[in-house]
């Protein structure tokens, strides 16, 4: 998917056409504080990286009125991303949106001095004081002291009410990080884990998912860019689908996708037992 796609091949389609086969919006509970978010979000990598491009900003408005329009909540997004802050926050002011949304982005500086610097950007490139959810970003591969010191630091925010939930996310190389992330889910509090998920990386299916659903963590799946390959799902692809219903809680991969097969940018979970 690419930067130039217009909002009939993000997958928008017409109110009109869709009230004639609505079904109930699946939405899933997030553990702790019962909060509901619909099982779908919108991820903005690459396609929120525009710039002030004016013609591609009204497809990408469409794209989140069409989001808002169905009852879809979350918008997931990074510094990392290039404009993507900026223009989410552009459009979010002016559609007078921010309140109808789940805002999650992330923070990948190393030292609290820089990350506070990172997140206060994020502050302003979006337009809003407070974020919905905070998470450390690609966090598999770094220092375990680092991540506490970052985790304290989101703590203390989120005690603030700048935060309502906190996270840690990873996309590279999942299988190597999988192990670290366990560790984390053991060990930490969070709210939220967000991790690379398609058919053409399930290694989480092997004991990260069982971990999230023992301690109760939600978990989100981002898988990169495979989703085109997974419209025709094999029989295994949908017992994945099923294992990742089972396993995981709430709230959404990100963007639109082709199918309901697992790949497609969407996470369709339920709720995990809740240890406390």
């Amino acid at each position: 998917m690419t930067a130039g796609l217009g909002a009939a091949a993000l997958g928008i389609v017409p109110a009109r056409a869709a009230t004639a086969t609505a079904k109930p919006l699946l939405t899933r509970s997030i553990p702790r504080t019962g909060e509901r978010l619909a099982a779908i979000g919108l991820g903005t990598a690459i396609v929120f990286d525009i710039g002030a491009d004016a013609a591609q900003r009204s497809e990408r408005r469409a794209v989140i009125e069409t989001l808002l329009a169905g009852g879809g909540r979350l918008i997931d997004t990074a510094p990392s991303y290039g404009a993507a802050e900026s223009v989410v926050g552009d459009l979010l002011t002016e559609m007078t949106a921010r309140d109808r949304v789940f805002l999650a982005t992330k923070v990948r500086a190393t030292s609290r001095e820089r990350a506070i610097a990172e997140m206060q950007q994020s502050q302003r490139r979006l337009r809003t004081e407070k974020i919905d959810l905070m998470q450390i970003h690609n966090v598999g591969f770094v220092d375990r002291s680092e991540i506490a010191v970052q985790l304290a630091l989101l703590r203390e925010w989120k005690e603030r009410g700048v935060f309502r939930y906190i996270g840690v996310t990873h996309s590279q190389s999942q299988e190597r990080a999988n192990d670290r992330l366990i560790e984390i889910l053991r060990t930490e509090k969070l709210n939220f884990i967000q991790v690379n998920y398609s058919m053409a990386e399930r290694s989480v299916e092997q004991r990260l998912l069982p971990a999230a659903a023992d301690t109760g963590r939600p978990i989100s799946r981002s898988p990169a860019a495979t989703a085109d390959r997974t419209c025709s799902a094999p029989s295994s692809a949908r017992r994945s689908a099923r294992h990742a219903r089972r396993s995981c809680s709430p709230h959404a991969g990100w963007t639109a996708g082709c199918s309901t097969s697992p790949g497609r940018r969407t996470s369709a979970t339920r709720r995990t037992p809740r240890r406390r």
